[in-house]
C-alpha cells in the first residue's frame, strides 16, 4: 500500500474534531459577576465521560456464554480556573455541604437534588455545536486542592472537581433525562 497524504488528508468530510473547543456548564453554578446560569468559562480541561457496560458470565456446558451486563459510568473530572472571588469553588462547596454538611453532618438535599445536570458540549471550528453533547448527572464528590506558592508567578489558580456520575443521556444532542432526578424525588 502507498502512503499518500492527500489520500489520507481526502477521506475526511469536513475538518478534524479539536480537544480545544467544548463548553462545560453545570447547573447552578457559575452565576457570578452577572455570568449566565451555569457558564462553563471557568472549566479549562475536561472529557467526554467514560462509560462502560459490565459482563455476565452464563456458565453453559463447561463453557460460559459472555452477555452484556449493566451500564455503569465512571467518576468525571474537570480542571476549574480560580477567580478572585473564589466563586465557583464556594458553589462547589456549598453543594458539597448541602449534601452532607461540614459541622452537623446532615443533608438538605434528597438523594435525586444531590444530583445536577453538567453538560458537555463540544464545538466545531466554526462555533456550531458538535453532533455530540454530553449531559450526565452528578455530584462532587472530591473538591481538589489549590496549590499557593511564592515560587509561582504568571499562573492562575486551578483545581480539579471530581463527579460522581449515575446517569448519562447517552450523547444525544439536546436531549437531557429529567425523568431521572424525578424518579430520586429531585
Amino acid at each position: 500500500m502507498d502512503f499518500n497524504v492527500e489520500n489520507f488528508n481526502n477521506q475526511y468530510l469536513g475538518d478534524y474534531a479539536r480537544s480545544n473547543l467544548f463548553m462545560v456548564k453545570i447547573a447552578g453554578i457559575g452565576a457570578i459577576h452577572g455570568g449566565p446560569e451555569g457558564g462553563g468559562m471557568f472549566v479549562k480541561g475536561a472529557s467526554l465521560p467514560e462509560t462502560t457496560v459490565g459482563m455476565v458470565e452464563v456458565p453453559y456446558q463447561n463453557r460460559k456464554l459472555k452477555i452484556p451486563g449493566d451500564r455503569t459510568f465512571a467518576d468525571w473530572t474537570a480542571t476549574v480556573i480560580q477567580d478572585e472571588a473564589y466563586s465557583v469553588r464556594n458553589q462547589l462547596l456549598g453543594w458539597q455541604a448541602d449534601i452532607t454538611g461540614f459541622n452537623t453532618f446532615t443533608s438538605v438535599h434528597t438523594v435525586g437534588a444531590a444530583h445536577r445536570l453538567i453538560t458537555i458540549q463540544p464545538y466545531n471550528r466554526d462555533g456550531s455545536e458538535a453532533p455530540i453533547v454530553a449531559n450526565v448527572y452528578g455530584w462532587p464528590s472530591s473538591i481538589g486542592s489549590v496549590d499557593l506558592s511564592w515560587e509561582t508567578a504568571d499562573t492562575i489558580q486551578e483545581y480539579t472537581v471530581t463527579f460522581t456520575i449515575s446517569w448519562d443521556d447517552g450523547g444525544v444532542p439536546g436531549e437531557s433525562n429529567p425523568t431521572f432526578v424525578d424518579a430520586l424525588g429531585g
